[in-house]
């Protein structure tokens, strides 16, 4: 007897994906450089500037053009003198960084408070500010979202800011508030008013880090 041997064919399914597994790919942000270290090359430039200005002011360089006798008379103004230097157009323009230098990251804040003097100036110690304030009510310094509610020692509330760029103000010595979190404010809007013979207490950082309040205030 002949034994009919059957051959099970069995038709292989054709691949729609390739053999090879897709790579994995680990997007890498480009690091940014630091601050001071894209300063540096713009600071020799703006210094070759200024001494050239200085040259100029002291004739010992006869004027060239009037494009060079601006840049002298904007580098020689008495302003200056005034630490705003980064507020000069032609610095600017030069190098961006000058801001963070000679003081162009002020006038960020506004008084948060009517204020005569200071009664704690900041530090990095202590960094906080304090005014002797002549009015109770608390203002927000910048625009912002209330990120925060809390309480303080005893009868104290504290609010605090979350602003543009990072920008953190933390207002302290509240007796009361009339913010919630998740409030958005305008600069110049009340979140409260202060203890009774408290001053304002303020705290500013940028991006976590403590910074001096004053240098940051509209003149």
């Amino acid at each position: 007897m002949n034994e009919t041997k059957q051959t099970e064919l069995r038709v292989r399914p054709r691949r729609t994906e390739l053999a090879a597994s897709k790579p994995d790919i680990e997007w890498v942000k480009t690091p940014k450089k630091h601050w001071q270290e894209r300063l540096l090359p713009n600071l020799a430039i703006a210094s070759a500037l200024m001494l050239c200005a200085v040259a100029l002011k002291t004739g010992a360089i006869p004027p060239l053009t009037d494009a060079v006798q601006s840049v002298m008379s904007a580098a020689t103004d008495d302003s200056l003198l005034n630490g705003d230097l980064g507020k000069l157009s032609f610095v600017s323009s030069i190098f961006p960084e000058a801001s963070l230098v000679f003081g162009e990251s002020g006038g960020k804040l506004t008084m948060p408070v009517e204020a005569e003097s200071v009664v704690h100036a900041w530090s990095q110690s202590e960094p906080f500010i304090s005014w002797d304030a002549q009015t109770k009510i608390v203002t927000s310094a910048m625009a912002g979202e209330v990120i925060g509610v809390y309480h303080g020692n005893e009868d104290e509330r504290l609010v605090q800011v979350l602003g543009a760029d990072g920008l953190s103000c933390l207002y302290g010595n509240l007796a009361s508030v009339t913010v919630s979190t998740g409030d958005m404010v305008q600069t110049g809007d009340p979140l409260g008013t202060l203890l009774d013979g408290q001053p304002c207490v303020m705290e500013v950082r940028q991006d976590g880090l403590s910074v001096d309040p004053a240098v940051m205030m509209r003149q």
